[in-house]
Formats: structure tokens, sequence, C-alpha cells
């Protein structure tokens, strides 16, 4: 509904027939922003959810909202048949602190912890099916240093898991490459079917620098000439690179495939560091911990406050000109209750009888209420319904 037609509105409740100044339309256009805030918070409103997907792995706690997340409405596995789960299932979802999850970092229970803070959501919990370990990087047998890759070696100092971590330094005089390369190999080959575009591999990476850097590959390959690869310039939470521990993801179903590699015939996998040339060398970086993965889809239904469109197509959280569209307008039942509320917030309505203009706009609201139920927001603490099933 866009926005003149509810100036038109409001102003038939006025019994108003004249043409608005510009500074009496600006000042309905602010009361009817205040009109939206106040029922995109009480109302489950036609157009004011949205759902996103969260790549759940158990090595990382903390995840991305979108930046119109408002409200949590629901947490869902991708195959859940309904968001609910009984007292007794082996999974409850528990609201705790931040703080709490911090400390807690791992559980080793089937329960589900998250909390939500700002724009990130913690989640704590199990995958589904386990990591299989690729290496824990306990020793160097296996890997080798290429391109500007040097001094392989072990690490108690710095380690992620178990006791040591695989080290090495960078040299970027040891190759005309700017690049660094670490290489797993495996004899024989293994068989990575089972994960083919549904599995993730992850690593630890020690960063000793971050300026000049570009990119982190990983590549895994039947041989030089057949292999698939995966480039990130992130880490897997979407955060950037950072000097220490970086926790990186790369997905099989985003991998390029080079040549005709064979799933079940993998001889390597290589991690490469790519740089500028003004990149300069460093020593002491460190890889832990490679697994590959299934993560498990977690659905996230939640409120948004992107409820209106701009004559381009924009969307955005509150109206500007006449033109805009306001999405959660769907009826003219919505239309005369924002048309009301908004009436209560204009400057302009003083002279108004208030009392008539209020019994109207409880009489709308009751109407609306059994269209478009209270909006659904999760507990804070204890258990909460609905959770989660897979």
């Amino acid at each position: 509904m866009t926005v003149d037609k509810i100036l038109n509105k409001i102003n038939d409740f006025l019994g108003y027939s004249g043409t608005d100044t510009t500074t009496e339309q600006n000042q309905k256009i602010s009361a009817i922003n205040s009109a939206l805030s106040f029922l995109i918070g009480e109302f489950d409103l036609e157009n004011s959810t949205k759902t996103t997907i969260i790549e759940f792995l158990e090595d990382q706690l903390v995840y991305p909202l979108p930046p119109d997340f408002v409200y949590l409405i629901s947490l869902s596995y991708d195959n859940s048949s309904e968001p609910y789960i009984s007292e007794n299932n082996r999974r409850d979802w528990l609201y705790e602190t931040p703080e709490i999850l911090i400390k807690l970092g791992r559980k080793p229970a089937d329960a589900v912890l998250y909390s939500l803070e700002g724009n990130k959501i913690y989640i704590l919990t199990k995958n589904l099916y386990p990591p299989l370990s690729i290496d824990k990087c306990e020793d160097i047998s296996g890997f080798s240093a290429l391109n500007d890759a040097v001094n392989l070696g072990t690490s108690s100092a710095f380690k992620k898991e178990g006791d040591r971590s695989i080290k090495f330094d960078i040299n970027v005089d040891a190759s005309a490459l700017n690049r660094a390369s670490i290489r797993r190999t495996f004899v024989p080959s293994l068989s990575f079917k089972t994960y083919e575009n549904k599995g993730s591999f992850t690593l630890w990476l020690y960063m000793q620098q971050t300026s000049n850097l570009t990119s982190i590959s990983l590549n895994w390959a039947t041989d030089s000439a057949n292999y698939y690869k995966v480039t990130v310039d992130g880490q897997a939470d979407g955060s950037s690179f950072v000097v220490g521990w970086n926790f990186l993801k790369f997905n099989w179903k985003d991998a390029i495939i080079v040549g005709n590699p064979d799933p079940e015939n993998i001889s390597y996998i290589q991690l490469d560091i790519d740089y500028t040339a003004s990149f300069t060398s460093s020593n002491n970086w460190f890889l832990d911990d490679i697994k590959i993965v299934v993560y498990d889809p977690i659905v996230v239904k939640y409120y948004t406050n992107l409820v209106v469109r701009d004559a381009s197509g924009n969307l955005k959280s509150s109206v500007t000109a006449i033109t805009d569209d306001v999405l959660i307008i769907q009826n003219e039942l919505t239309l005369s209750l924002i048309a009301l509320l908004a009436i209560q917030h204009y400057r302009g309505a003083s002279t108004l009888d208030k009392t008539y203009i209020n019994s109207l706009y409880q009489a709308y609201y009751m109407k609306v209420r059994n269209f478009y139920p209270p909006k659904r927001i999760f507990a804070r603490f204890g258990r909460v319904k609905p959770p989660l099933t897979r």
C-alpha cells in the first residue's frame, strides 16, 4: 500500500478534504513511521518475516545474522516438518547469555544452547554427523612445504587441538610465486566420495600478518591436473582474517573443478596462502586440526524491519516519500489501523476528538488481532517453544 493512500485514509478520518502543505505532509509521514514502528513490534504481519540459513559447525560458536534482523521467531533444521519438540526430546533449545556460552566453549551433551547479541547468534551443540579427522597435525609425517613455505616442523606452544601443531615460516624470496603452500599427501589415496558436494573441509591457521594477504585456498586433488579448489577471503563466521588463530571452512559445493578429479581417489590436499608482492617474510605460522565435516543447515526465521519499498525497489525501514510502498499493509483493515494510529501521533490533530479516534483504533486493533497473531518472540530463559526438531 503506497504512502499516498495512507495519507488519504488519514485525511478521511480527519474529515479533511484540502491539500496538505509540505509541513503537514511531512508531519503525517513522521506519524506513519511511528505507527509502523509500533505495529511491526506488535503483530506477526505479512512481509514482516524472513528466513536465513546458518551452516552450523560444532567448532564454530558465533554466526552473523542479517543486518535487518530484529527478533527471533524460530530455529529449525531445514528438513524439519514442524519447529517443535517435546520436553523429552534429545535436543532442547535453551537460552543462555553469550558470556556463559563463551566460557563453556564445548558442551558434550545433546542439549542446544543459544543466545542472541546484536546481530550475532551463539549456538553451542554437536553436529548430527561427527567430523572426520584428516590430520590432527601432531607430526610432520605426510606434510611438505612448497613455494614460499619453509622450515616445516611442529610446535607444542601454539595449538588448537591435541599436543602440537604444524609450524612453518614464510620466505617471500623462496619462489617466484606470491604464495606459501602446505601439502598433506595420502598414501594410499583417500576416498571422500561420501562428502561430495555436502561436506566442508575445516582447519585452524595461525597467521602472523594479514596486511597484503589476498586469499587462502584449499585444493583436494587426484593429481596436479585434476583437483577441486575453494578460495576464501575471510574466516568461517564471515569475519576478516586476524593475526592469531583463524577458523577456515571450505565448502565442497563451492569448489571450482579443474580437470576431472575423482572423489574416490584423493592423493593430497594443499593449503595455499596467497598475497601481493608487498607481503613480507614472517616466521611462526601454525596449522592444526584438519577435518572434513557435514554442517547442519539451521533455518532462522526472524522479524525484519525492512517493510518499506521505494519506487526503485529498494527495501528500507521507514517511509520518506508518498510513492513508497508499505509492505505490511495488505488490506483495508490494516490500512485503517495504521491510519488511526498515525493520527494519534500527528501533531496537527490536536483539536480532534481523540476519544473517538482512540475508540475507533481499539476496535480496528481487535479486528486485526483476529487476523494476525501477536508477535512470536522466543522466551529469554529456560526451555522455549517452538524450539527445534530434526
